[in-house]
């Protein structure tokens, strides 16, 4: 492993990217709810969703619960994870609306380099924010204790990466109600669409399993997890063993049906999506990491979610 790989890393797991909608891959298996019914639409960002966007991340940080942190105590650690995507890559994004409310968010990232150098230098400011509010008695104690531990999870994951699976990653985040009504689905074609407009050959995201969750249902879509790594932080948070696990998805491997998925839901444009690729995708791998241990699995409950 090269030291710049290293370099992305540690700094790039402050807020690296996980999935929702790979996990709600498998909510086709079961009985949507009632809200399943209502009309949702997935759409390009208005001018103030930034903000829903935000809180959506926030009362969800916890593997789909708030986290006990104030605000102030949050911000910058909200910057970090959501500054890029609002930014830089907003013209990727996309919103949930059911009912003239935003109930979730895919915010897709299609230049990993862009991502990995904004993210470092992010990162620093927000280490060097977080330890000054420590130093002059500014944080609380579970901000003391969670801010640590990130960083922890941070250098943990310096040694064992490997540099990006793909030039491509999603962020997605949906909130309780529509959590199982087929809208995770619709996102995973709608990453696709993107991932495919841009000439680029998969994705991957990252999701934080509770100990005995099952990730039957990556394989079953197409999807492969190719790295696990023990999560201190939300370990902490939840009080039982939860394991941060990378998927990929190439786009060649996905199951038929959701190659028309996007088709019948609200398939984004060439022209929204751009034709751009990687600025120098030869330092991105072609095809999937492999795995390193055997898949694992259990139940939904508590579930997967994306957080880093």
């Amino acid at each position: 492993m090269t030291s710049g790989a290293r370099r992305r890393d540690v700094t790039a797991s402050l807020s690296s990217p996980t999935g929702d909608a790979l996990r709600a891959m498998d909510t086709t298996t079961h009985a949507p709810p009632p809200a399943a019914i209502r009309p949702a639409v997935i759409r390009p960002l208005h001018r103030n969703d930034g903000l829903e966007v935000a809180r959506i991340f926030r009362s969800t940080l916890a593997l789909g619960r708030p986290l006990d942190l104030d605000y102030a105590d949050l911000v910058e650690y909200q910057r970090l994870c959501l500054d890029w995507y609002l930014t830089a890559g907003r013209a990727h994004a996309r919103v949930v609306e059911q009912d003239g409310a935003v109930v979730g968010y895919l915010l897709a990232c299609l230049d990993q380099d862009a991502f990995d150098a904004w993210v470092q230098r992010r990162a620093l400011r927000w280490a060097a924010t977080t330890a000054w509010r420590a130093a002059t008695l500014r944080l609380t104690p579970t901000a003391r204790r969670f801010a640590a531990l990130r960083v922890a999870d941070g250098l943990s994951a310096w040694w064992g990466d490997t540099g990006a699976p793909f030039p491509a990653h999603a962020h997605v985040n949906l909130t309780a109600e529509v959590r199982d009504a087929g809208i995770g689905h619709r996102l995973v074609g709608t990453m696709d669409d993107l991932v495919e407009a841009a000439g680029l050959e998969g994705w991957f995201g990252e999701v934080n399993v509770p100990q005995g969750t099952s990730l039957a249902a990556f394989a079953r879509q197409g999807a492969r997890v190719v790295r696990r790594v023990h999560s201190r932080t939300f370990t902490w948070a939840l009080g039982t063993p939860v394991t941060r696990v990378t998927v990929v998805r190439t786009l060649a491997d996905r199951p038929e049906p959701l190659r028309t998925t996007a088709l019948r839901h609200d398939r984004p444009s060439t022209a929204a999506c751009g034709s751009r690729s990687s600025p120098s995708r030869s330092r991105h791998r072609s095809t999937a990491w492999p795995a390193r241990s055997s898949a694992c699995s259990t139940t939904s409950r508590p579930r997967a979610t994306r957080r880093w």
